[in-house]
C-alpha cells in the first residue's frame, strides 16, 4: 500500500503514542512473525492491510500475517477453542467482545494490566477507563475495543413527515416511537412502520433495552437480573412493535426494505452506518440516534476488541504494539471511515490529524459517538451453556415479539430456564 502524505504524518504521530512505549528494540536477523485473525466481511479485508502496512512502519521488525478470517465472532471464538487444544493459535485476534469472559476464564488471552503497566504515558494515549471496562473480567482488563457498535434508531424523515411527524422532534420515549410506528404503518401501499433486529447479534437488542433503563442482565454472582420490571418492560416494547404491525423478517430484508424508503424506522446497530447511507443512495433524509436513556442507564457496547493469545518475550511485546497501533489513532481512523463503528480512542475523536474533521462532516457517527460516557460491557453468560443460553433468550423474544405469547407468561418462563441452564 502506497502511504500518502496525511497517512505518513498520522502514523508518524501514531508512531511516537506507541513507541512511547518507545523503548529501543534491536532488529533481529529475522522478522518477528505476528500472527492476526479476525471476524470481519471481505469488505474490511483493505482495512486489516491498511493497518498492517502503516503498522510496518512503526515496528519494521515486525512481519503481520493474518490467518484466514472467520465468518463471524461465534465461527472466530469456536477456532480458537479448537487451536488451543489442536495447535495453531494466532498470536492476536479481533474477537466479539462478548466473548472477553469465556476466553479469560480459560486463560487463553493476555491480561492487559501488567502490559499497561509499563507505559510511561498511558494516561495521554487516549484509553479511557470506561472504555477499557468492555474488556474487563473480574476487575482487570484483557481487551482493547477496536469496533464499538451500540443499538440505534433510524428515521426515514420523508416517512416521518408523511405521518405527521416532526423531523425536527422525533420521539423521545419508545412509547411515542410505537406511536409514530403505527402512523407511518397506516400510510399503505407496501409501507412498514418499523423493524427491529431483535433475531441478532446474541440479543444485543434486548439487552439495550434493559440497560438504558438502569437494569441489569445478570448480577455480580452471575445470576439472571433481569425477572423484574426493566425486563417486563424491554419484552412489552417488543410486543407493542408486534402490534403496531412489526413483520418478522431477516435483517437482510429489513434494511432493503429501509435502504428502498418502504421503512420508515429501523433499529439497528450504529455499525450499519455506512452500509446504509451508501445504500439508500439518497433518496431521503435519514436521522440516526441513540436509544431513549433513562437518568441511570448505560448503554452496552458491543463490536470487535484487540486480544493478545501470545503469552512471553518479543512476541508478547509485538502483538501489545500491534493491538495499541490497531486501536489507536492510525487504526481507528481507518475504521471509522469505512463504517459505522465507534473508536475506543479519545485522541483519534479529537485531533484533527485523525477523525475531529471527519465527524464534523458525518453528524450521525458524531451522535454515536457522544454516548461513549454511558458505554458498559456487553454481558456475556459464563460457563458451558452460554451459547444455549442466547438461543433460549432469543426464542423466547421472538415468541413476544411475533405476538404468540405475552411479555407476563414469557418472562418467568425465561428466566427459570436461564437459571437452570447456569446451574447444569
Amino acid at each position: 500500500m502506497k502511504l500518502n502524505r496525511r497517512r505518513v504524518l498520522m502514523t508518524t504521530a501514531a508512531g511516537a503514542l506507541v513507541g512511547a512505549a518507545s523503548r529501543a528494540f534491536s532488529q533481529p536477523a529475522a522478522p518477528i512473525r505476528l500472527t492476526v485473525q479476525y471476524a470481519w466481511p471481505k469488505s474490511y479485508d483493505s482495512v486489516m492491510q491498511n493497518i498492517a502496512a502503516q503498522f510496518a512502519a512503526v515496528r519494521p521488525d515486525v512481519h503481520v500475517e493474518f490467518m484466514a478470517p472467520a465468518t463471524d465472532y461465534v465461527d472466530l471464538l469456536q477456532r480458537i477453542l479448537r487451536a488451543a487444544i489442536t495447535g495453531g493459535m494466532p498470536d492476536v485476534a479481533i474477537h466479539g467482545m462478548n466473548n472477553v469472559d469465556r476466553l479469560a476464564e480459560r486463560k487463553l488471552i493476555t491480561p492487559l494490566r501488567p502490559l499497561i503497566a509499563t507505559e510511561k504515558n498511558w494516561s495521554e494515549m487516549g484509553y479511557s477507563p470506561s472504555i477499557l471496562s468492555m474488556g474487563d473480567v473480574c476487575g482487570d482488563p484483557f481487551c482493547m475495543p477496536f469496533t464499538i457498535a451500540i443499538k440505534s434508531i433510524y428515521y426515514n424523515l420523508d416517512l416521518v413527515k408523511r405521518a405527521g411527524g416532526d423531523p425536527d422532534k422525533l420521539p423521545n420515549t419508545w412509547g411515542e416511537i410505537i406511536e409514530l410506528q403505527r402512523k407511518i404503518q397506516g400510510l399503505g401501499g407496501g409501507v412498514l412502520g418499523l423493524y427491529a433486529d431483535y433475531y441478532f447479534d446474541d440479543n444485543f437488542t434486548f439487552q439495550s433495552l434493559i440497560q438504558t433503563q438502569g437494569g441489569t442482565i445478570a448480577t455480580p454472582d452471575g445470576r439472571v437480573a433481569f425477572g423484574g420490571k426493566e425486563g417486563l418492560q424491554a419484552l412489552q416494547w417488543l410486543q407493542g412493535f408486534g402490534q403496531a404491525g412489526m413483520i418478522d423478517m431477516t435483517v437482510n430484508q429489513a434494511y432493503a426494505s429501509f435502504t428502498s424508503g418502504m421503512l420508515g424506522i429501523l433499529v439497528a446497530s450504529s455499525s450499519r452506518i455506512t452500509q446504509l447511507t451508501k445504500d439508500s443512495g439518497g433518496l431521503f433524509p435519514m436521522k440516526v440516534v441513540a436509544f431513549p436513556r433513562s437518568i441511570n442507564g448505560t448503554v452496552p457496547g458491543g463490536g470487535g476488541g484487540v486480544m493478545i493469545h501470545a503469552k512471553t518475550g518479543e512476541k508478547l511485546q509485538a502483538a501489545w504494539d500491534f493491538a495499541k497501533f490497531a486501536t489507536g489513532p492510525v487504526g481507528s481512523t481507518e475504521v471509522v471511515e469505512k463504517s459505522g463503528y465507534i473508536p475506543g480512542n479519545s485522541v483519534a475523536i479529537n485531533d484533527p490529524r485523525y477523525l475531529k474533521s471527519f465527524y464534523d462532516r458525518h453528524p450521525p457517527q458524531r451522535a454515536m459517538v457522544d454516548q461513549m460516557p454511558f458505554l458498559t460491557k456487553w454481558y456475556n453468560w459464563p460457563g458451558d451453556h452460554s451459547l444455549k443460553i442466547l438461543t433460549v433468550t432469543r426464542d423466547y423474544i421472538q415468541q413476544v415479539a411475533t405476538l404468540k405469547q405475552t411479555p407476563e407468561a414469557v418472562l418467568p418462563k425465561m428466566v427459570s430456564d436461564l437459571e437452570a441452564l447456569l446451574k447444569a
